[in-house]
């Protein structure tokens, strides 16, 4: 009977392995949409701000410590400037990038060359975080364009209707002031045109 042996050899590993520093940073993108508010002076510049300012509360917008009014649009935040002069739409977003590479040295390298080998990791690491900072910034440019785009529109309409409320109160106010108002009539359409009649009796 043929006799047989199965031999079985481990090969003890010739290399180690090393890796780069672990290598993190912060991606930070803003996105601003500037609108100018003017208020046609119907009335005292102090008064039609306050008046705008009332308009807009009524819509929900919320008093800031700084004095302007903040509301958030489709994931943007819009702000009254405390001078009332101006609306920005402003999103901000920030994420986290990350990047570490690994390799390995023969088990008999020296410590000189285990460091160079580290060195050139760190090098790798370095070109691989860049990397990712510019796919994340390119990722959130992206995302704060959809938002921006989402949110002036309905920005502007809301901006226009507290608009046409503050004339409409000033002209009323205005009117008290010149005579016994008779009547006020007010048309607006969907194209954001909007006409107010006043009928005083003096």
């Amino acid at each position: 009977m043929p006799c047989g042996s199965n031999l079985e050899a481990a090969w003890e590993a010739l290399r180690r392995v090393i890796t780069s520093d672990n290598l993190k940073d912060q991606v930070h993108v803003e996105g601003v949409v500037h609108l100018e508010v003017k208020l046609l002076p119907l009335l005292g510049d102090a008064r039609m701000k306050d008046l705008l300012r009332k308009a807009l509360k009524e819509q929900g917008w919320t008093e800031d410590p700084d004095g302007g009014l903040s509301r958030d649009f489709e994931g943007a935040t819009a702000k009254l400037a405390p001078d009332g002069g101006a609306v920005t739409l402003r999103v901000t977003n920030t994420s986290e990038v990350q990047a570490r590479v690994q390799g390995s040295v023969a088990k008999t390298a020296s410590n000189a060359e285990e460091k160079e080998a580290v060195k050139d990791l760190n090098a790798q690491a370095r070109e691989a975080l860049e990397r990712q900072r510019e796919q994340a910034r390119e990722r959130l440019e992206r995302e704060q364009i959809r938002v921006l785009s989402a949110g002036e529109p309905e920005l502007r309409a809301k901006l226009q209707e507290a608009l046409n409320r503050t004339y409409r109160e000033a002209l009323e106010e205005r009117a008290r002031e010149l005579g016994e108002l008779e009547s006020l009539q007010e048309r607006g359409d969907v194209k954001g045109d909007y006409e107010v009649t006043v009928v005083v009796r003096a």
